[in-house]
């Protein structure tokens, strides 16, 4: 998941809140998440409870991992960008400051690259459900 590099904490009744901005294509996904839950279990879970469950299975599954750190090891990727597609996005980038989003170009990438996986993994699944249900 994305999340806002200013991550504002506060102490309340010993609950830490954190303030995140996560991109549109991830919140859609964990509001389809929470509807297919509740229509599967007939349990509403907020957003809020979600995100730490989340957080508590994580923690748990690192725990039992020989390389707690591993999934952490960042691997560089290099992006070529045509003159025109740098001009584009250097346009929309400023758009989005303007209208007072804290949104870096890095950021406004990995959305990118996260909607571009939801739609590939999406349409994959429907591929593979059409070839291998007809037969």
């Amino acid at each position: 998941m994305t999340n806002d590099e200013d991550e504002k904490r506060c102490q309340k009744d010993s609950i830490y809140q954190y303030a995140m901005t996560i991109d549109r294509a991830t919140a859609d996904r964990i509001s389809k998440i929470r509807s297919v839950r509740k229509l599967l279990e007939k349990e509403d879970v907020s957003v809020s409870g979600w995100m730490q469950e989340a957080i508590e299975e994580k923690l748990k599954r690192d725990s039992e991992k020989n390389d707690p750190d591993g999934e952490f090891k960042m691997r560089t990727i290099k992006v070529d960008l045509s003159q025109e597609i740098k001009e584009l996005l250097d346009k929309k980038i400023e758009e989005l400051k303007t209208k007072n989003y804290t949104f870096s170009t890095r950021r406004w990438i990995m959305s990118a690259i996260f909607e571009k996986l939801i739609e590939e993994e999406i349409s994959n699944q429907k591929e593979l459900q059409s070839r291998f249900s007809s037969n």
